[in-house]
Parts: C-alpha cells; structure tokens; sequence
C-alpha cells in the first residue's frame, strides 16, 4: 500500500503542495458531519455509505475519522492552504469534548449505566455488548437501550424534573410537635416584650428554624432540596450531568424500554 505523506485532502503540484478538491471536498464533510452527529463511527459510515473509499481498496473506520479531526494543518499554514476554517476546526474541537467517543462522555456514561436499576426487585440491572439489559436478580426480559437512546431519554426526563419542580409538595411541620411549639411560644413571648432584646429573639429564632430543620424527614429534606436545586437551574437544552447526579437516586429501564427517573426523595419522574 501507498504510504501517504501528505494528510488527506492534498496533493503536489509542480512541487507545491496544493488542495486536492475530491479530497478536500471529503474533509469538509467529515468535520460537518463530526460537528453534527459527534460521532467517529457515524461520520465513517456515511462516507463508506456513500461510496467514498479513504483510499483505493481502503474504507473509512472512525480511527481514520478521528486523524482526519485533529489534523491542524486543515486550517492553512505557511506551507498548507486551508481546506477548512479556524471556526469550523474549533467547532468540531468542542463537539469532541461531548461526544460519543471522548473519555469524558465514556466515563459519564459509565457512572450512568451504574444507576441503572430493575423497576420490579431493584436490583442493579446489567448490560451486555448488544445493548440489552437484563436483571441477574429477578431475570427479568432483556430490552434493548443503546447509550444514545439512553442520553436522549435522560435529556427528557431531566426537563419534564425541572418543569414538575414547582409543583413538588413542601411537607409542613407536624402541629403537635412539642418542641416546635415550645419555640414558636418562646419567640412570640420575646417579640412581646416592651424592651426587645434583639440578641436573644435572633437566637430563638434560629433555634426555632433548626428545630423546624430537624422535624422533617430524610424525605422531606430532599423534597426540599431537589424542588431548590430543580427551580433554580436554567434549561439549555442539553443533558446536565452534574444536576442528574445530584437529584438522581435510580434510573429505572422497563420490559417495554420505558425509561423511568426515581429522584433521591423517592418520587418516580415518567413512570412507565
């Protein structure tokens, strides 16, 4: 086989290096592609697809795809004329740090997959190569969920969390408890008094908010937490994995694929 020392997309011509617009024509569609689909093994499938070999006798793979992505020399230098722009270059360098194949989205993904829990027993749920999931404690029927289905599904339920937020119910505190009511007396009494002692009814008050604090259950601290953290996070549109984490107790698959989110105060987001 040729070994190529010009990166694809150029050629020489009279002894300077030159476009070759075939080629280049290629390259510009791998990072469009890239920057759209952010995917090495998606891009070398529309090309093989499309009938446009690497090289004779040679058909893309995404090892070749990712070569192409982060050669520099496509933006034009002293010796190389640019086939794409700095802009385009960039755009495909942010794609990357999201994408299907960076290590950032294969760790993420992982630690999602980890979550991942039977709806029926609980148990955690385990995932072959196919991308079927199965759970080894109830054996429950293996259902396909690929990771990209998973993502768009997560990206979903993590809105449908954030529009629910609102509406989260705030447990009040139960009115028979003895020590809130003691407090609440104990405040009232002081804010009475003719001379107020600004020192005292501040610390009464915070006795009053942390034994108000300590009233509530694990439950319905969460509730509280998750309706803060929920209400006051902006919608962009894309998957905020720090927030999922932070709200998520279990993602739930179902026989029918169904995807489920069980937030960390125990309520079930898109229950199947």
């Amino acid at each position: 086989m040729k070994i190529r020392k010009l990166p694809f997309g150029y050629c020489i011509r009279n002894g300077v290096i030159c476009v070759d617009k075939r080629s280049a024509d290629t390259v510009r569609m791998i990072f469009d592609g890239y920057i759209q689909m952010a995917s090495y093994e998606k891009v070398a499938d529309m090309l093989v697809h499309q009938g446009l070999p690497y090289i004779p006798e040679k058909w893309w793979n995404k090892n070749i795809v990712a070569r192409i992505l982060k050669e520099r020399r496509y933006m034009g230098d002293e010796e190389y004329p640019a086939i794409i722009t700095q802009n385009t270059f960039h755009c495909a360098e942010a794609a990357n740090t999201w994408s299907c194949d960076s290590p950032e989205r294969m760790k993420i993904t992982k630690e999602l997959r980890s979550l991942v829990r039977c709806p029926s027993c609980g148990g955690t749920m385990t995932r072959n190569y196919r991308a079927n999931w199965r759970c080894p404690n109830c054996m429950n029927t293996s259902v396909k969920v690929t990771d990209e289905n998973l993502m768009k599904s997560l990206t979903k339920l993590l809105a449908q969390s954030k529009k629910l937020a609102p509406d989260f119910e705030i447990p009040a505190i139960v009115p028979d408890n003895g020590p809130v009511q003691d407090l609440e007396r104990a405040l009232e009494q002081e804010l009475n008094q003719n001379e107020l002692d600004e020192v005292a009814a501040k610390q009464k008050v915070i006795d009053l908010a942390a034994t108000q604090f300590n009233a509530l259950s694990s439950a319905d601290y969460e509730t509280l937490r998750l309706k803060y953290m929920l209400s006051n996070k902006e919608q962009d549109g894309d998957l905020d994995t720090g927030l999922l984490f932070d709200i998520t107790s279990a993602i739930l698959i179902y026989p029918s694929g169904a995807i489920s989110l069980k937030l960390k105060n125990g309520q079930i987001i898109g229950r199947s």
